[in-house]
């Protein structure tokens, strides 16, 4: 099994990469890529960790980004040599952002009356961490202001809430440039979930190689529909778990959506290719 779609401590997961890769291997993974957001910061330990378990580990990163059109889009992407996916510059300046976009929202949230102390977002963070929205939805449950994880976006962290910031972000072709000059693949993340079907053929003239088409987030319907897609569109396919943790009802558990072998055979070569 395949899952090009997941998440540690580095970004917004609940477990280390190590921790991460042990997860994968217990559920029988054979590949599994590690697409933290806006950094690669926790892909050398997990690769270390698949070394011993015996779990291929890919090289990836989520980017936050946004299409010519203006509407948020992340942009997967995947390095076949580690080595090359030096993104120290980015890595730094969107860590900065994204902290300083943590302390706006807990700024909005008091100004509602929701006090979340600051310490209790970054204090224990790893210290790659770059940190997000789903930090402050725990800590608004575990102090008892929200009834859920999802209550915390559709109250206050969502783009209707009170609290909302949008992320930091650059233009798809930039992100798709980034990752091609580190001899990267480039994938449209949960095109459903961002309501992105208009915009996959301008995506991929502008350098993004794949569709995310297999998502907890997608339908049946929805998969045979980006299939047609990106067999019209002569695109690649990725798919994944999204996987970020279920301790606290985030979201779906480790390889429970998995890249079907004959898209992984395609993808795996032009990866190698890239």
């Amino acid at each position: 099994m395949r899952d090009l779609h997941s998440h540690t401590t580095a970004s917004d997961g609940l477990l280390s990469p190590s921790e991460l890769v042990g997860r994968a291997a217990e559920v029988g993974l054979r590949t599994l890529a590690v697409t933290d957001h806006d950094t690669v910061a926790g892909t050398a330990e997990a690769i270390a960790a698949g070394r011993e378990l015996g779990v291929e580990v890919i090289c990836g990163i989520e980017i936050s980004a946004v299409t010519t059109c203006g509407r948020n889009i992340h942009v997967l992407g995947y390095f076949p040599d580690p080595d090359r996916s030096d993104l120290a510059g980015f890595q730094r300046e969107r860590q900065q952002e994204r902290h300083d976009r943590a302390i706006e929202i807990l700024d909005k949230l008091a100004a509602v009356g929701v006090v979340i102390p600051p310490e209790t977002i970054f204090d224990g963070l790893d210290e790659r961490c770059s940190v997000g929205r789903p930090h402050i939805a725990r800590a608004l449950l575990a102090g008892g202001h929200v009834a859920s994880f999802r209550d915390a976006f559709d109250r206050y962290l969502g783009p209707s809430g009170p609290a909302y910031v949008d992320s930091p972000r650059m233009t798809a072709p930039e992100a798709a440039d980034l990752v091609q000059a580190r001899g990267g693949v480039t994938s449209v993340a949960h095109p459903r979930v961002d309501d992105l079907d208009a915009a996959i053929a301008e995506l991929h003239r502008q350098g993004v190689a794949a569709v995310e088409v297999f998502h907890p987030n997608h339908t049946n319907t929805d998969i045979r529909r980006y299939l047609g897609v990106v067999d019209e569109l002569g695109m690649l396919v990725t798919g994944g778990s999204d996987y970020h943790g279920t301790d606290k009802g985030e979201g779906s558990d480790l390889g429970s959506v998995t890249l079907p072998e004959e898209h992984f055979a395609r993808f795996a070569d032009a990866l190698a290719k890239a």
